[in-house]
């Protein structure tokens, strides 16, 4: 089995970090060791990208930087970039922008992230995966034929979970609330017994496209940051730019069954098509035929 140092979010229970290890062991039968960004030699899922920076509003001596100046120095070996994208558009809160490592795309979230990249660096392969992981979802070993039991699955952010009675303001009472802690494939398995999904994760939405669930972004509170970054960067790849139901403003009794499904716009066929060639581009790398 292949060994990988790999930096995400590893210190949680969080849904789309932990499936990290699940989408590149798994699949890939590759060992991951969770690792820190100076240390790694690839970056996972997740909207960590400005990790591979200098903070330039900082000192040189800023402990962070430090670190980063110090293995900048030991370490001259390219990190790999394996669908992560950026939680904003950093161009607006860096007064400048400075890799401290190598990178090697290998593929990146969206349009958007690889648009920050390129002001860095015009060293990208024309031959990159554009999107995220989690698509490979539904590769996993996981029932797909789970019989449907709820009209619309909710799945809060990790910040919106602690939002109190939130099924209670939905006037749809065949609801499931998905808990974004549970592990990964339970998870999942929860999901696929809901005919349609609401959430206001990203990777339940990603989630969501790859088992084929027709679903919607809500927002429930105003606690996620970034400006809606991450989750434009994702629907850059469909060539639309989607829009949340803010159920701050609005009454969650709009959420219904049949709302869902009409506002729904991910095309299933270039969600497939991605999936490939995330994929193609990912076993190529870990079967030991990418620099």
């Amino acid at each position: 089995m292949n060994k990988l140092n790999l930096y995400y979010q590893h210190k949680g229970n969080n849904f789309g970090d932990v499936l990290n290890y699940n989408i590149f062991n798994d699949l890939f039968f590759t060992k991951i060791n969770p690792s820190r960004p100076y240390q790694a030699d690839a970056i996972g899922m997740g909207s960590i990208l400005e990790k591979i920076f200098y903070n330039t509003n900082k000192s040189i001596i800023y402990r962070k930087n430090l670190k980063r100046k110090i293995c900048s120095i030991t370490n001259k070996k390219p990190i790999k970039i394996l669908g992560s994208g950026f939680i904003n558009d950093i161009r607006e809160n860096y007064s400048s922008l400075k890799l401290f490592r190598p990178i090697k795309i290998i593929g990146i979230r969206g349009k958007k992230s690889l648009e920050i990249i390129r002001n860095v660096t015009d060293v990208i392969d024309d031959d990159i995966f554009i999107g995220d992981p989690g698509l490979l979802i539904s590769d996993l070993n996981i029932n797909l034929n789970v019989q449907k039991r709820f009209d619309i699955g909710i799945i809060p952010h990790e910040t919106d979970k602690r939002i109190k009675n939130i099924l209670s303001h939905f006037k749809n009472t065949n609801i499931c609330l998905l808990d974004p802690n549970d592990h990964p494939l339970k998870f999942i398995g929860k999901m696929l017994t809901c005919e349609t999904i609401a959430s206001s994760s990203l990777h339940g939405l990603i989630a969501s496209d790859s088992l084929n669930i027709p679903n919607i972004w809500i927002k429930l509170s105003n606690n996620i940051i970034g400006n809606d970054f991450k989750f434009n960067d994702y629907y850059s790849i469909y060539g639309f730019r989607n829009s949340c139901i803010d159920l701050t403003k609005k009454h969650p009794s709009l959420i219904t069954n049949k709302f869902i499904k009409s506002r729904y716009e991910v095309d299933s066929q270039l969600v497939e098509i991605h999936k490939k060639n995330i994929k193609n581009h990912l076993k190529k790398l870990f079967d030991g035929n990418s620099d």
